[in-house]
Parts: structure tokens; sequence; C-alpha cells
């Protein structure tokens, strides 16, 4: 972890054994009478609600990407084409489609499927250098399609590259991971066979 996430986006595990540590020799200073161990107790118990208070505030880079995730999920739950584009970079790929064409193929999908809602269940980040951040994302959809009506519930993995743009972040490869039993290799190659063969949708510009 670079050492701006880790002042800025404190992790919560670092933040619970500051906390433990700090309380614990106010506990001890306390039942020996050791002012000066007291005095240490606090000094780390402010520093860790100093650290708490400063990940509230800042917007580290991470915390940038997982925003422009999840708006990316909820314009693909709304089939908001515009919205999708908003966080995606103009040479923005999956497998073999440009962005105007994974943008219809979003919506396409989300109406076929009549997608109900999206559930982010996980987001790893892996920062590589100060420009690009690639991430992890388990997802699960909802959608209708059941017997009797039921909903469906379908788990994905994806691989998505982020890049730096201006003060934001830009998505600019996407990579599916796993879907049901298949892996990417075969879910790129569903895609290049059945959709772009079928034409529909647009054309590479």
């Amino acid at each position: 972890m670079y050492a701006q996430e880790l002042l800025f986006d404190t992790p919560i595990w670092l933040m619970l054994t500051l906390t433990i540590t700090a309380l614990g020799l106010i506990a001890t200073a306390i039942s020996r009478q050791d002012k000066r161990l007291k005095w240490a107790g606090i000094v780390l118990l402010v520093i860790t609600i100093t650290l708490g208070i400063t990940s509230r505030l800042v917007e580290t880079d991470a915390k940038k990407v997982d925003r422009a995730t999840r708006a990316l999920l909820n314009a693909v739950l709304a089939r908001d084409g515009p919205s999708m584009k908003e966080v995606m970079d103009a040479r923005c790929a999956l497998g073999p489609l440009n962005r105007e064409q994974i943008i219809d193929l979003a919506k396409r999908s989300a109406e076929d499927l009549e997608l109900m809602g999206v559930h982010l269940d996980s987001l790893d980040f892996t920062k590589q250098g100060p420009l690009v951040i690639v991430c992890t994302m388990q997802v699960t959809s909802h959608q209708k399609g059941g017997l009797g009506g039921m909903t469906e519930t379908m788990p994905t993995t994806w691989e998505m590259r982020w890049v730096k743009a201006g003060d934001g972040w830009k998505l600019q490869v996407v990579k599916p991971l796993k879907l049901f039993n298949q892996n990417g290799a075969m879910i790129d190659q569903y895609i290049a066979s059945h959709y772009l063969s079928r034409s529909i949708l647009p054309p590479a510009i």
C-alpha cells in the first residue's frame, strides 16, 4: 500500500489495532500509575482519531475509482448510456469491442435479462504506478427469468484497468474473468462470435 493510501485511506484493521493498543496502554498506565505510559497511550489514541477523520475527509485515487465503479454499475442498471460513457476512456475496450459497442451491449443485455439490481460484492485494487489502477471486481446481478417469474442471481468476476484523467479516473479496459463456469477467454469468444457476427452492435469507429 502506498503511503498516501495508508495515511488518507487507513485500513479498518489498522485503525482497530491502533485503538486497542492505545486503550491497552492507557489501562496499564492507570493500573501502574505510570504517567509517561498514560501519555503515550493518549497520544496514540489522538493519532488514531486523526487518521480516522483524515480518511473520511480526503478522497484518494482508490476511493475515486471505487466511486467511478459504482457509478458505472448504477448506469448499467439504469440503461443510461451517457453516464456509462462519462466514466469510460475514449479507448475503452472489452475484447474486440470499443467504447460505443460496450455501451450498446450493456444496455441491450440489461434489457434482455430484465436486470433489476446489481450488488458489488468486492473490489480489490492494485496500483501500477501513479497513472494506472487495476481492480478485480466481483458482482452479483439480479434479474427476472426464474421459474414463475422469480428473480435469478448471476455472480460474475471482472478485471478493470483505470487510467488517470485529470483529477479523476477513466475506465480503459474491461476483462471478464468468470461467468458461471466460463472463463474470460470463452466469454470474449462468445462476444466476438455471437454479437459482432450478428451485427447488432454499431461498427467500430
